[in-house]
């Protein structure tokens, strides 16, 4: 391998490919960065910008298994998974921009976490069972364990009734934290849960992970409850959030359409999309 990869991108593109497919399905392996260097190489010796010069290096039938740039749009942290999906990347464009007014927000938001929910229970443990159909007996799936739905307050109330209507059987909690606008710290103000967890899949739906105080305080409520299946759907992530949480709980996935840049000085996210609460509820 060590020799391929001296070797191939000068003399073999199609041996580039082969090993880049290979690399594909080991993640942690070298192959994927050396892939990645040969493409910035191959770019910038002919002068393009690398963005948009994206998947023009493999050959299409290769593409869809190995994109140098998977690996960095998920920012290399375990269990961040960001959806990619056509439809949620246009609709996030549309909440994104400032002349979107609140009615058409809520419309746009409640979309995107339809969509945004089937990565995020892909996951979900089943158990078989049996089931008698109007002609015969057969085997089918159902879930292990009861579903909660559990929005931040009060942004995450605009996602809660279009993955409601998609999970109709799941309870509903509710926390409500606020954020002090000097400090940055979340502060509970409400708390709407079972008294056990235990045998519960939890989804915290809140649109922005900015700071992630918001979210770490959520995670704590919930784990105190006995909660040990968590994950969070997020519209919009960055770095500093994502940070936050994986240094509380590193085993809790996180789902979202976007990692933003940063955080300006204030704790919004940039690009971002504004406060969610506001433009959802226009206050």
């Amino acid at each position: 391998i060590a020799r391929c990869n001296r070797l191939r991108w000068k003399f073999c593109p199609r041996l580039h490919a082969a090993i880049a497919f290979v690399g594909s399905f080991v993640p942690d392996c070298t192959l994927q960065s050396s892939s990645l260097e040969v493409y910035r190489r191959k770019n910038r010796s002919k002068g393009r910008n690398i963005d948009k010069a994206q998947g023009e290096y493999l050959p299409a039938k290769f593409r869809c298994f190995s994109n140098p740039f998977a690996e960095i749009r998920r920012s290399h942290v375990k269990n961040v998974t960001v959806i990619n999906h056509p439809l949620i990347q246009h609709n996030l464009t549309r909440l994104r921009d400032e002349k979107t007014g609140p009615q058409e927000f809520r419309r746009v938001l409640s979309e995107v976490a339809a969509l945004m929910v089937y990565e995020a229970t892909r996951s979900f443990d089943v158990v078989p069972v049996t089931v008698k159909t109007p002609l015969e007996k057969t085997d089918g799936k159902k879930l292990k364990r009861e579903v909660i739905l559990v929005p931040i307050l009060r942004a995450g109330l605009g996602m809660l009734d279009s993955i409601l209507q998609l999970i109709p059987h799941a309870r509903v909690g509710f926390i409500g934290l606020k954020r002090e606008e000097k400090t940055l710290q979340a502060t509970s103000y409400h708390k709407s849960l079972p008294e056990d967890l235990k045998n519960f899949e939890v989804i915290l739906i809140d649109p922005m992970l900015a700071t992630g105080g918001s979210a770490v305080a959520a995670m704590n409520l919930v784990v105190e409850l006995g909660a040990t299946h968590v994950r969070m759907v997020n519209l919009v992530t960055c770095p500093e959030g994502i940070k936050q949480v994986r240094e509380h709980f590193g085993d809790f996935p996180i789902f979202t359409a976007s990692i933003d840049r940063g955080l300006n000085k204030k704790g919004y996210i940039c690009p971002g999309l504004g406060d969610a609460g506001d433009r959802l509820f226009g206050i």
